[in-house]
């Protein structure tokens, strides 16, 4: 697999931080671009106007966001929806994206089955690889990033 895009759903919650920090990692070691997206939800009530300004006030806190190693090429986008998964996949294939990286906050039982799981739905939707990162993951930190190169990232 030649990884060369990265999708990074963002949705300013504190578990897409870990998922950030493995984007950056991962994007640094291969020489992919990340994409750092933001679905905001569509409420009842959003159509024409109200979705733009939705969009451009999903944007403006969007643009704060970069990867966590510097010299990683990155870029924003905004999609106003209902269906979150589904755009998230959507857009993953329409932008030729490799690799979707995506927070989980690991609910079990009673709260996933009433809650949903974005993430569920885009591991089970995806026409892509896809990595799940939960927010107490210490897979990764920054003492690692040095045992990461181009040579141990998979490319086929």
């Amino acid at each position: 697999m030649n990884i060369k895009k990265i999708l990074c759903p963002i949705d300013f919650s504190p578990y897409t931080e870990k998922a950030r920090e493995f984007a950056s990692i991962f994007a640094a070691a291969s020489g992919a671009e990340i994409i750092f997206l933001n679905v905001a939800p569509q409420g009842p009530n959003d159509y024409g106007y109200a979705m733009q300004r939705t969009a451009e006030h999903a944007m403006a806190r969007l643009v704060a966001i970069e990867p966590t190693i510097e010299g990683v090429k990155f870029s924003h986008d905004v999609k106003v929806c209902k269906m979150i998964a589904d755009t998230i996949v959507e857009y993953a294939s329409e932008h030729g994206v490799d690799l979707i990286v995506l927070p989980t906050r690991g609910r079990t039982g009673l709260r996933r089955l009433v809650l949903g799981s974005v993430a569920e739905a885009v591991l089970r939707r995806a026409n892509c690889a896809v990595a799940t990162v939960r927010s107490s993951s210490d897979f990764f930190n920054q003492d690692s990033i040095s045992d990461w190169s181009a040579e141990s990232v998979p490319t086929s």
